[in-house]
This record gives structure tokens, sequence and C-alpha cells, in this order.
């Protein structure tokens, strides 16, 4: 837990920090987490569910943010392809762009921008991704924090 309020301070740093961006993801080794969660966000970009599921374990664990307290769930294959056959269903438009990201270790930290809004609004939240045996196993949404509105 406290590993994880670590992470979760740091994430509210990033934005200034500027870490890594776009721009370095060339020195992102190609076996390595930070490239796991890479693959993994293309995937959703393109919004193909063969190739997320590829980059998923056969069982993740999702935590998401609620009131209240946080939502953790088991999500084996059947349930990730419906869960994200509802989210593309849900936003045909979606994009995400990592803004910035930290890697500790098998952990993965974002600072992602979600944009495919009908309103043309965005949400800019962070995430973090667990990646074991160059798959995800756990997934936590750390916080949906900013939305902006499109001029």
């Amino acid at each position: 837990m406290h590993r994880l309020l670590a992470i979760t301070s740091f994430v509210c740093s990033l934005a200034s920090a500027g870490c890594a961006t776009e721009a370095a993801q060339a020195t992102v080794r190609s076996d390595g987490p930070e490239a796991v969660v890479r693959q993994h966000i293309a995937a959703q970009n393109a919004h193909s569910i063969d190739a997320i599921l590829g980059t998923l374990a056969d069982t993740v664990t999702v935590t998401v943010p609620r009131t209240g307290g946080d939502s953790s769930f088991h999500a084996d294959r059947a349930a990730q392809r419906a869960m994200f056959s509802r989210s593309i269903t849900a936003l045909p438009s979606s994009h995400l762009e990592i803004l910035n990201v930290l890697v500790s270790g098998r952990v993965v930290v974002t600072r992602e921008r979600l944009t495919g809004f009908a309103s043309g609004a965005s949400d800019v939240g962070a995430s973090a991704y667990w990646v074991t045996n160059g798959r995800i196993v756990r997934e936590q949404i750390l916080s949906v924090s900013e939305r902006s509105v499109s001029p």
C-alpha cells in the first residue's frame, strides 16, 4: 500500500517534471514493461480487441476509483473481450495519448489524455500497470483528474 501511495504521489509531479515523453520512446527496451504498456495503448488506439488481449495476462486485476472507495475486479479472457468491446462501441473515436511515463521495475505509471468524446472534451488521468512475463497482470486507474473542453 505504501508503494502505491508513493507511486500516486509521484504521478502528481509527472505533469511538471517532464519525465519520459513520446520523444523519449526511442530508448524504450523492446521487451520491457514500458514497451508492453505502449503496445497495449497502441492496440487500444487501433481498436483491435485481439491485439489488446495479446498484451494482457489470461486474468487481469483492474481497479478503478469510485466514490466511497476503489472497486477491483478480476477479468478473465471473456470478461476482457466484453469490456474492451463495450469501450470501443461507446467511444468509437477514442484515442489515448501518453503524456508522461514512469517505470519502476515491472510497474509502469502513465499520465494519459483520452480524446474522442462526441462533445470534443478530453480527459487526462493516470494509470499504473503491473507487467509480468511480457503481459499486463494488473491495471489501476489512479485518477481521471482533469477535463478540458475543446474550443
